[in-house]
């Protein structure tokens, strides 16, 4: 079968960026082509037209905060997304912490048109295209209907203790049945292809954090050693990523608004160099007491105890979740059935 995977934002639609760093689509791709399906993976675009989207099997198109800078890439996304509704299967996928942002910017726009093409966003690709009324019209009516109807199914990245009220408390149109939570991590443990070897661990002074948020703030209120962020700059790269990683202390797995989880490729990239993760051991505690251990108590730790714990933590982890065969075909489950 035949997918084309695009979105609003870089991490769901620029090929660059994902061959720089593991994204969640990146791992959507490389299950489908993994089963033997042809994925058209890239930017969206208004010159799609009906009779070139009616040559897929299913659109997997991802969403964004439409009045946010991420959804650079919003006017094509909303194009492909009218224009697919009316010839094949059409997949939302949500794939960025706290989802209320994507409503709030939905409701704002659809109680303010103009605001899709306000000044601000005239950088966005197409922007003097979405300006004819026409073009204009087709795709406020996509945000009128993610404001007012049923939302597609709605693909997400999960961790084990993720729900789908993570989503759906926050989006009224999207149904519980609707939503397809996908653990892929499994696909990132036995699939990276650095070799484990170039990250010698050293012993550390500083911790990693996946977001600099209102739980990493109360976090640094506990430990004596400094939290420097996993990502540097726009253009750090997985490896550089990975290095950072295998010389903290530990990795920080940030909650967000009220205290719920959103999954990130960090978890597994840190389990994968051998260093500890905490994350709230509220949702994390129930994997065993591994999974329940504070920031603090591991800085107490020596170097070999941390070393121990991580590897305790990756078997917990990896009981957890689908293995790869299964997180594939949850993959061409979410993507292809009804």
């Amino acid at each position: 079968m035949k997918v084309l995977l695009t979105g609003c934002s870089s991490s769901q639609s620029s090929l660059p960026l994902n061959a720089r760093l593991p994204t969640f689509s990146r791992l959507i791709n490389n299950s489908l082509e993994y089963a033997g399906h042809q994925v058209v993976w890239g930017t969206p675009s208004l010159s799609m037209t009906e009779e070139y989207l009616s040559g897929f099997d299913a659109v997997v198109v991802g969403l964004a905060p439409p009045t946010s800078v991420s959804a650079y890439r919003l006017y094509g996304a909303l194009s492909v997304i009218e224009r697919a509704k009316k010839v094949t299967k059409v997949r939302y996928l949500v794939d960025a912490p706290e989802p209320h942002r994507i409503w709030s910017g939905i409701r704002a726009i659809a109680n303010n048109p103009s605001d899709l093409i306000k000044d601000f966003y005239s950088k966005r690709p197409e922007y003097e295209k979405v300006s004819d009324l026409e073009e204009f019209e087709r795709l406020y009516s996509v945000v009128v209907d993610l404001y007012e109807g049923t939302w597609e199914k709605t693909i997400a990245p999960a961790f084990p203790w993720s729900t789908e009220s993570n989503l759906t408390d926050y989006i009224p149109n999207l149904k519980e049945k609707s939503v397809s939570l996908l653990c892929l991590d499994s696909v990132l443990l036995t699939a990276m292809p650095e070799s484990i070897a170039s990250y010698l661990k050293t012993d550390s002074d500083f911790w990693v954090a996946n977001q600099r948020t209102r739980w990493t703030d109360r976090i640094d209120k506990t430990i004596d050693n400094r939290i420097d962020p996993m990502i540097e700059t726009k253009w750090t790269n997985n490896s550089e990523v990975l290095l950072k990683m295998s010389n903290a202390v530990g990795s920080l797995i940030s909650t967000y608004k009220n205290n719920e989880p959103w999954w990130s490729v960090n978890l597994s990239q840190s389990l994968y160099v051998n260093t500890p993760v905490v994350s709230d051991w509220r949702h994390t505690s129930y994997l065993g007491d591994s999974w329940a251990i504070l920031a603090h108590q591991i800085e107490d730790m020596t170097y070999q105890e941390r070393s121990t714990l991580a590897d305790t933590q990756k078997d917990d982890y990896i009981k957890s979740i689908p293995n790869f065969e299964e997180s594939v075909e949850s993959v061409l489950s979410s993507v292809f059935s009804e």
